[in-house]
C-alpha cells in the first residue's frame, strides 16, 4: 500500500527593506513629479512638433503659391522686351516713353551698324568710350551666333559677375541688354510693375558669392517698399528662397510676406494652435476637476473621520458613568430614594446624549455651503421665536426677541442647528433672560443668542469652541457647568462649513466681573 504525504506550504510575505517603508511617501512623490516632469516635457515637445507643422502648412498655403506667381512674372518680365521705336537722337518721346516702361534695360546694341546706345535716366546716349563697349559688342555677338532669344552672360566674361544680374535679349533691330543689381531703384521699378502699388510681400535678391567692384555704389535700402535688406532674412520665419530661373546661376531670390499675409499666417497658425488647445485644455480641466474631487472627498472623508472620532470619544465617559450607575443599582447599593433619584439622572443623562448624537449625524450628513439654499425672511425668523418661547416657557426662563433685519440664502437647517445650539447652551450654562435678535449690516445679517451670564474669562475666550472643553468656577472646585463640550464645538463646524463668518467672540461675550 502506498502512502503520499502532502505537505502543506505557507507562502512567506515578501520582505520590504526599512528604507522603504521610513520612505515609501518620499518616493510615491519623487515618482509622482517625474512622471509628471516626463508628461509636461512630452507635451511641449509635441506642442513644438504641432507649430512647426502648422508653419509648413502654413507656408504651403500662402506663401508658395505667391512665389511661383512671382517667379513667373518677374520671368516674363525680364526675359522679354516691348518694341524698340525708330530714334536719332536717343531723346526722343518714344525713346523716353520706352525707357520708362522698361527701368531694367542698361544699353542697346544696333544690329545693323554695331553701334552702342548707353542709357541716360530717360534717354539713350551713344557710347564711345564706355569701358563696357567690349563686354556688350561680345555679348551682343555670342547671342547672335547662338540663335537664342536671350543669353545670360557667363562666369568670367561679365566684369561685374556676382554683383549685377545681367541678360541680353534679342529683337528686330537690337540686342538689349538688362541689369539689376539688390538694392538698386531699377530693381524697385521692375518689382513695381509687377506687384502693384500694395505688394503682399517683400523681395531680396543676392548672390551666394557676391564680388563687389570698386566701381559698384554700396547697396542702399528703403526707398520702395518692395526690397528688404539681407541682414532682416535671418529674423523671418515665413521667408521662402529659391534659385532665379534666368540660366544665371548663383542668384537666390528671397520673399517675405508683408502685412496682409502675415496677418493671415498669423490667423491660420493661431486657428492651429486653438485646434489644438482646446482639447488639451478641455482634458485638463476634466483632470484637474477629477483631482479637485478626490482631494475634496478625501478631506470630507478625513473631517467626516475626526467627528467621529470626537463624538464616539465623547460618548465613552458618560456611557462608562451610566453603566457604573446601574451596576449600582442592580447590586442593591442604593437606597430607594437614591435609586430613584439616581435613575432620574440616568434618564436626563440620556436625553442628552440623545441630542448629542442627534447633533452630531446631523453635522456628519450635512450639505456642503455650496448645495443650495433658502431665503432668511422674516416669516422663517418667526418661528424660530416661537420654536424657542417655547422651550425656555418650559425652562421657566424669559425670552425676549429684537427682529429688524432679514436677507441672504443660506442651509436653513444648519443655521437652525446652529440656533438651537446656542440656545441650548444659554439654557444649561446661562442665566437670566435670553435675547434673540437679527440686525442687517450692508450686505450681512448678524444673528444673536445672548444672556445674563457672568460671562468668560479672556483666556476661555480664545479656547471657546474646542471639542470636550469645560470651564472651572474661579476659586471652587468642579466644572461650570455639566455636558461634554461638544455642543458648541460642532456649531462651529457647521457654521465653518457653512462660510458664515463669526462675531469677535470679545464683542459678543462680557467678560467676567472682577
Amino acid at each position: 500500500m502506498t502512502k503520499f504525504t502532502v505537505m502543506k506550504t505557507r507562502s512567506r510575505p515578501r520582505h520590504t527593506p526599512a528604507w522603504v517603508r521610513k520612505h515609501q511617501a518620499l518616493i510615491l512623490r519623487s515618482a509622482i513629479g517625474l512622471t509628471t516632469l516626463a508628461f509636461v516635457l512630452f507635451l511641449g515637445w509635441g506642442v513644438r512638433q504641432w507649430h512647426l507643422q502648422s508653419q509648413s502648412e502654413a507656408m504651403e498655403r500662402y506663401m508658395w503659391p505667391a512665389k511661383e506667381r512671382f517667379s513667373e512674372e518677374f520671368a516674363a518680365h525680364w526675359l522679354s522686351v516691348i518694341s524698340i521705336p525708330a530714334f536719332t537722337h536717343g531723346n526722343e518721346p518714344e525713346v523716353q516713353t520706352f525707357l520708362k516702361s522698361e527701368p531694367t534695360v542698361e544699353a542697346i546694341v544696333s544690329r545693323d551698324d554695331n553701334s552702342i546706345w548707353i542709357r541716360q535716366d530717360t534717354r539713350f546716349v551713344r557710347s564711345k568710350d564706355s569701358p563696357l563697349q567690349g563686354f556688350y559688342r561680345d555679348l551682343s555677338r555670342r547671342l547672335l551666333e547662338v540663335g537664342s532669344d536671350f543669353l545670360s552672360p557667363e562666369e568670367g566674361k561679365d566684369p561685374d559677375f556676382g554683383w549685377c544680374l545681367r541678360t541680353a535679349i534679342v529683337t528686330d533691330k537690337f540686342v538689349v541688354i538688362k541689369s539689376i543689381t539688390p538694392g538698386c531703384s531699377a530693381l524697385d521699378a521692375e518689382l513695381r510693375n509687377i506687384l502693384g502699388p500694395k505688394p503682399e510681400f517683400f523681395v531680396n535678391l543676392r548672390h551666394m558669392q557676391p564680388d563687389p567692384k570698386p566701381h559698384s555704389s554700396p547697396i542702399t535700402y528703403g526707398r520702395t517698399p518692395y526690397q528688404i535688406p539681407t541682414k532682416q532674412l535671418a529674423s523671418e520665419p515665413w521667408k521662402v528662397s529659391y534659385w532665379t530661373r534666368t540660366n544665371t546661376p548663383g542668384w537666390i531670390w528671397s520673399l517675405v510676406p508683408g502685412p496682409r499675409l502675415r496677418h493671415l499666417i498669423q490667423l491660420y497658425l493661431i486657428g492651429r494652435m486653438a485646434l489644438l488647445m482646446v482639447p488639451l485644455l478641455v482634458l485638463g480641466s476634466f483632470l484637474l476637476i477629477i483631482l479637485h474631487m478626490r482631494r475634496t472627498a478625501s478631506r470630507q472623508a478625513e473631517l467626516v473621520k475626526g467627528r467621529l472620532a470626537s463624538l464616539t470619544h465623547g460618548l465613552k465617559t458618560p456611557l462608562a458613568v451610566i453603566k457604573a450607575w446601574c451596576d449600582a443599582n442592580r447590586h442593591g447599593q442604593l437606597e430607594k430614594d437614591q435609586a430613584d433619584l439616581l435613575l432620574i439622572r440616568i434618564g436626563e443623562q440620556v436625553d442628552h446624549l440623545t441630542l448629542m448624537i442627534d447633533n452630531g449625524l446631523r453635522v456628519l450628513h450635512s450639505r456642503s455651503v455650496n448645495a443650495g439654499g433658502e431665503p432668511v425672511t422674516l416669516a422663517w425668523m418667526k418661528e424660530i421665536e416661537t420654536e424657542f418661547e417655547a422651550v425656555c416657557s418650559e425652562s421657566g426662563r424669559i425670552l425676549e426677541t429684537r427682529i429688524q433685519g432679514e436677507g441672504g440664502t443660506v442651509n436653513r437647517i444648519s443655521l437652525q442647528q446652529v440656533l438651537q445650539t446656542l440656545l441650548e447652551n444659554a439654557l444649561l450654562h446661562g442665566k437670566g433672560t435670553i435675547t434673540f435678535s437679527s440686525l442687517r449690516r450692508r450686505n450681512r445679517l448678524l444673528l444673536k443668542v445672548q444672556d445674563e451670564g457672568l460671562g468668560l474669562e479672556a483666556n476661555q475666550l480664545k479656547q471657546l469652541g474646542q471639542p470636550f472643553l469645560h470651564f472651572r468656577r474661579l476659586q471652587s472646585e468642579g466644572f461650570e457647568s455639566p455636558g461634554l463640550g461638544l455642543g458648541l464645538s460642532l456649531a462651529i463646524q457647521i457654521a465653518e462649513r457653512e462660510g458664515w463668518p463669526r462675531v469677535s467672540p470679545m464683542k459678543s461675550i462680557r467678560p467676567i466681573n472682577s
